[in-house]
């Protein structure tokens, strides 16, 4: 194909992106916003990359519009708590039960070293929290209704659960070895590794300087969209599954619910028991 060619056909791209945009905008839907995820990932001509990256932005700034109805959770546990027999490797987490937003959570020892079980309060009014950093800990955002942006940094060897999707985003950057069950409208990973993401989302998620990402559904959220294809800045113009993300089934999820069982038959309220820290040591999460 010659330059001219090229150039033409980035330029009828662009005219049809500019109207699929402006049709979304005028009445946005989550397909609308997949399909213009879509249909930026399937151009088969080498955009410049001021244009690619101003496509991605205006598909970001616009995804916040969408906020998904909240559906009951399949995460949905009795909460009895049980006192952990001479513990010894614990490690108390203690969040002011207050009405006052808390912006970031993490280790309250100071030592990232140190598992932990982070439960934020159902009192707690958050709508924008960081977490990390973290390690061989459970966080536990089942609480909390109210939040609608998460951002996760520097967490190795962790599980996280929540219970609502977030109505806007969910950022995890320099993550390593953990599993995510959290459903939210637009997703972003960067700079991570070895992440398993049970999640539903309302476009097509965004990697960039990201290496075995497994995406997998979590069936509940019907009012999101299943991942099926993701945008890989490191290879915009692969829609193939390749080695730095993947979608799949699998039984691994057996392994996960044997966790959150877990968090009630080995925990107080936070505190993080001998046999939990062996739980997440022996499973998938440490391999």
């Amino acid at each position: 194909m010659s330059m001219n060619e090229n150039e033409n056909e980035n330029q009828a791209f662009l005219a049809r992106f500019a109207t699929e945009l402006a049709h979304y905008k005028h009445a946005p839907t989550p397909s609308k916003l997949a399909n213009l995820h879509q249909l930026l990932a399937d151009h088969p001509t080498r955009l410049p990359s001021y244009h690619l990256r101003k496509c991605t932005d205006q598909l970001s700034s616009v995804s916040s519009d969408l906020s998904p109805t909240p559906n009951k959770t399949k995460f949905a546990f009795n909460r009895q708590t049980v006192a952990v027999k001479s513990p010894t490797t614990t490690t108390t987490t203690t969040i002011p039960a207050s009405s006052s937003a808390v912006t970031h959570l993490t280790n309250p020892t100071g030592s990232i070293q140190k598992p932990c079980l982070l439960r934020p309060p159902a009192s707690q009014t958050t709508t924008a929290l960081t977490i990390g950093p973290l390690t061989h800990s459970i966080i536990d955002l089942r609480n909390l209704t109210s939040l609608v942006t998460l951002t996760l940094s520097n967490l190795s060897n962790c599980l996280l659960i929540a219970s609502q999707p977030l109505s806007h985003s969910l950022f995890v950057r320099h993550c390593f070895r953990s599993v995510l069950l959290i459903s939210a409208a637009q997703v972003r990973l960067s700079d991570s590794r070895h992440i398993q993401l049970w999640t539903r989302t309302a476009t097509v998620p965004v990697i960039e300087r990201c290496e075995s990402i497994i995406f997998r559904d979590p069936s509940d959220h019907q009012s999101l969209n299943s991942v099926d294809c993701v945008l890989d800045f490191d290879r915009p113009y692969i829609n193939d599954q390749v080695t730095n993300w993947k979608t799949e089934g699998g039984p691994k999820k057996e392994e996960v619910m044997k966790i959150l069982q877990a968090i009630e038959n080995y925990t107080v309220e936070g505190e993080l028991g001998d046999e939990m820290v062996k739980i997440l040591e022996k499973c998938f999460l440490g391999r």
